[in-house]
């Protein structure tokens, strides 16, 4: 039983250290004899200051690599990253912010660093490095927005169903630097971004809600939005003001495809969800694993994918006489309405659970061993980072009938054992999860 309990937090180290900042950067940015190579692009560095800014969970281990890289090449920097995610560094400031409630802090954060792009001339480098989680933690609401409002804005959207398409629409559109504004504010010098991709597809336009590239969506959308899941009488009145006056043309609309602002401006995505679920697959492979690995993300309803991945588990088990495991990555949502504590991952593996002792047949001697995990060290408001289960242990149905019902996924593992702990981990690309089959 340990033993496969060590199984899954190897899977986890493996997984998280092929998209780590540190191998993910350095195949991607380095410096040889003055020349700065970003990707398959080359630019001297003779004259120019090289500027480093970010925001993200990963922000602080991207940063502490481009220092290795760079090093006394950086003329200033200033990263933001979630409370309890940061370190020192050496030229580049680290900041921490409120995350997944943007704060004063992030606010904060934007201020200082436009502050420090002003100082930025059309000759110079600036490197931005985005990760998950930096739509929160850079707060920048527009110049007449307050943080109170604009955080209601993001509630309203997030809580009446509103796809991240349509949340991006009106989120940029009340934003300073979300939706391309960025690629603005830097006065005409090569900006170069390096992504972390948290999102299903890897659209660059939905990483960080796109801050350095072409913002396709209008203030137009952002007012179809809102009259959609009739939350005009909701809105705080300064949002439904601005997207107006931008109806009107009253506002600059954000920058489009063929702007000039991105002349200058390349991304790459150097880490995603499909690097760390390759890796682990290969990982379960060297152990003698058959895995069948799901290439379509899982974006589902978490009780809805637990319940697909243990029907496919059952049937697959039937005629297997060797060790096997179904692997997905992605990210499920969770609608929560018990008083509990958990995350998706937790709740994930504790719905599978019980769907897979209440589905098992008594003839059926396979041991399962179901987990889930997050890339980024955290899941939802818990220490924890995922859950691991097995039919070799012992478990209560009613037990976890009670505490499914409660929403109530970290107190169960906590109380029976199973949670994953690493702490921040420096990436985030989503979560990993699947069930080992081992034969009797």
């Amino acid at each position: 039983m340990h033993h496969c309990f060590m199984i899954v937090e190897d899977l986890h180290q493996a997984a998280v250290a092929s998209v780590l900042p540190d191998v993910l950067i350095r195949k991607h940015l380095r410096q040889v004899h003055g020349d700065l190579y970003f990707g398959d692009r080359v630019f001297s560095l003779e004259g120019k200051n090289i500027y480093v800014i970010g925001a993200g969970k990963a922000a602080y281990g991207m940063a502490l690599t481009v220092e290795a890289v760079l090093g006394p090449l950086i003329h200033d920097g200033l990263i933001t990253t979630k409370y309890g995610h940061g370190g020192s560094l050496q030229t580049i400031r680290v900041l921490e912010a409120g995350h997944p409630l943007p704060d004063a802090a992030g606010q904060n954060a934007v201020h200082q660093t436009l502050d420090l792009l002003k100082k930025v001339k059309s000759n110079d480098i600036v490197i931005s490095l985005i990760s998950g989680g930096a739509s929160a933690i850079w707060c920048d609401p527009a110049p007449t927005i307050s943080l109170e409002d604009f955080r209601k804005t993001s509630e309203l959207l997030i809580n009446c169903g509103a796809t991240i398409h349509e949340i991006n629409a009106v989120r940029k559109h009340i934003s300073s630097l979300k939706g391309g504004q960025l690629a603005r504010l830097v006065n005409h010098a090569s900006l170069l971004t390096l992504m972390i991709s948290d999102v299903p597809g890897d659209d660059p336009d939905v990483i960080a809600s796109g801050p350095t590239v072409p913002d396709l969506s209008t203030f137009d959308m952002a007012l179809e939005t809102i009259n959609k899941y009739d939350l005009t009488q909701d809105m705080p009145g300064v949002v439904m003001q601005r997207l107006q006056d931008g109806q009107l043309g009253l506002i600059p609309e954000t920058p489009k495809p063929g702007d000039k602002a991105f002349d200058h401006v390349q991304h790459i995505i150097i880490g995603s969800n499909k690097m760390a679920l390759e890796e682990a697959a290969s990982f379960l492979s060297k152990r003698g694993l058959e895995v069948f690995k799901k290439e379509e993300i899982i974006k589902g309803d978490c009780e809805k994918e637990a319940i697909d991945l243990v029907q496919r588990a059952l049937e697959i088990s039937g005629n297997k006489k060797q060790a096997i495991c179904l692997l997905q990555g992605g990210e499920t949502t969770v609608v929560h309405d018990g008083s509990g504590y958990g995350g998706r991952n937790q709740h994930f593996v504790l719905s599978a659970l019980y769907h897979l002792l209440q589905n098992k047949k008594p003839e059926d001697k396979h041991i399962y061993h179901i987990f889930s995990f997050g890339t980024d060290g955290s899941d939802g408001p818990t220490e924890a980072n995922g859950a691991f289960a097995s039919t070799a242990q012992n478990h209560e149905m009613d037990q976890i009938l009670h505490y499914l019902k409660d929403f109530n996924s970290y107190h169960y593992f906590h109380t029976f054992g199973g949670l994953l702990i690493s702490g921040p981990t420096q990436t985030n690309v989503m979560d990993i999860m699947g069930i080992i089959i081992l034969p009797q």
